[in-house]
């Protein structure tokens, strides 16, 4: 009886040993392994599935800050296009299969054959911009493009960029087949004398391409892209961190006068809500380089802005990237349409008001509702920023692409001079 007792244990064992193999995933390489990018595809799917339940985030002991389950899910950004469908898998695949056509080497699994050196000389590149593109294109799945600021070798060259902000009255000789791009992150709005420039005859259709954060651009180079984070967040910590804060609204700003008014705005909105003016532009002061400028938002803002300087189709600059990932709820104001270029749920839209003192009301609204302002920055905490230097990366990169790919050229003849249409005039100060 005993003997047949171990049986029946061993039998029970080696079933289960089988149901459970059988119920692994099937998420495994050529080698029989689960590989890492697989892994983080299942982790993704998973995160996908999930809700903000009690179970996940922990339970508040009582009050109506008491944590329920909410109707949304991790990772929600179907509306969001560029968070993936126009800036992430147009150039870059963090978590599905290798792209065969992305312009990162190590992100292909194929040697391209290098069709002798492409030479793009870039006219009057900005100081800036200088630094940050020393040593990058090594890192573009074709390492044969040379990139120089030689205006003496512009007639030897594959392709010519062209800085926005210093087009100069007469354009240089072109060389036949030559491709021509015309680079810009300012909004139409503040070049006044390229927008000008570009309605004379000699400028007027010559470019092929655009190389701007415009998501219509040839070469799409953004100020900032959102990544979606494979890690929950945890409601307790960014809970301790809100209750600390003891101020409302923070703004840093340099440009005073505006083609937006922001500064009129920010005055109509102080008279409802207490708004601090860190800069040129208001008493207090921090340092922009400065940590302790980011730490302030962290530890004593709930609120801050990010208002631009002109209100143009696309335009977000830096502003709103740079901070993004602080625990602090940015409220933006700008022409761009930022439900498909910013995750919804994750900011207040100064659009969405019909005036300064509306939006400060609701301000005044959400400081007293912990559950609505925490709910804004859970949806936060999904996102992490890729900066500009990724985005400049991934146009230069493409271009590259592209110059040894001919049949990925096109002559688009752009017509650079339509884009100040695309900017409005302030609708929210009567």
């Amino acid at each position: 009886m005993q003997d047949r007792k171990v049986l029946i244990i061993l039998i029970g064992a080696c079933v289960a040993c089988f149901m459970y193999l059988f119920a692994l995933p099937s998420y495994t390489g050529s080698r029989g392994f689960v590989s890492p990018l697989d892994e983080g595809v299942r982790q993704f799917s998973s995160l996908k599935a999930d809700t903000w339940e009690d179970t996940l985030i922990g339970k508040l002991t009582s009050g109506s800050d008491r944590v329920k389950s909410n109707p949304y899910t991790i990772l929600q950004h179907a509306s969001s296009q560029l968070v993936f469908n126009e800036a992430i898998t147009k150039y870059w695949n963090p978590i599905g299969g290798v792209n065969m056509d992305l312009p990162f080497k190590y992100k292909s699994l194929t040697n391209y054959p290098v069709n002798g050196t492409k030479l793009i000389v870039f006219d009057n590149c900005p100081d800036w911009l200088r630094s940050s593109l020393k040593g990058k294109m090594k890192l573009c799945k074709y390492s044969n493009c040379l990139l120089s600021e030689n205006r003496s070798m512009i007639a030897e060259a594959d392709a010519v960029l062209f800085n926005g902000r210093s087009i100069t009255p007469t354009p240089p000789t072109r060389t036949p087949g030559q491709v021509w791009i015309i680079f810009a992150w300012e909004s139409p709005a503040n070049l006044a004398h390229t927008m000008t420039t570009m309605h004379t005859l000699k400028w007027r259709r010559v470019f092929n391409w655009t190389m701007t954060y415009r998501t219509d651009s040839d070469l799409f180079a953004p100020v900032g892209m959102f990544l979606p984070t494979l890690k929950l967040p945890s409601y307790h910590d960014l809970l301790n961190i809100v209750q600390r804060k003891t101020k409302a609204v923070a703004w840093f700003v340099s440009h005073c006068k505006t083609v937006s008014r922001r500064m009129a705005y920010v005055e109509r909105l102080k008279k409802i809500i207490d708004v601090d003016v860190f800069g040129r532009c208001g008493p207090e002061e921090c340092l922009k380089s400065s940590p302790e400028c980011l730490n302030m938002l962290n530890h004593t803002y709930m609120f801050y802005l990010s208002f631009e300087n002109s209100l143009c189709k696309d335009y977000i600059t830096e502003k709103l990237y740079k901070t993004f990932n602080v625990p602090c709820v940015p409220i933006v104001r700008g022409g761009a349409d930022y439900k498909h270029l910013v995750p919804n749920g994750t900011y207040i839209n100064a659009a969405d008001f019909s005036n300064p003192e509306s939006l400060g009301w609701h301000l005044k609204s959400l400081m007293s509702n912990t559950s609505a302002y925490m709910d804004i920055l859970m949806r936060k905490e999904q996102y992490r920023v890729f900066g500009s230097h990724h985005g400049k990366q991934m146009a230069f990169c493409e271009l590259c692409y592209r110059l040894n790919n001919p049949g990925t050229l096109w002559d688009t003849q752009t017509d650079v001079e339509k884009w100040k249409e695309e900017c409005h005039a302030p609708r929210d100060l009567g």
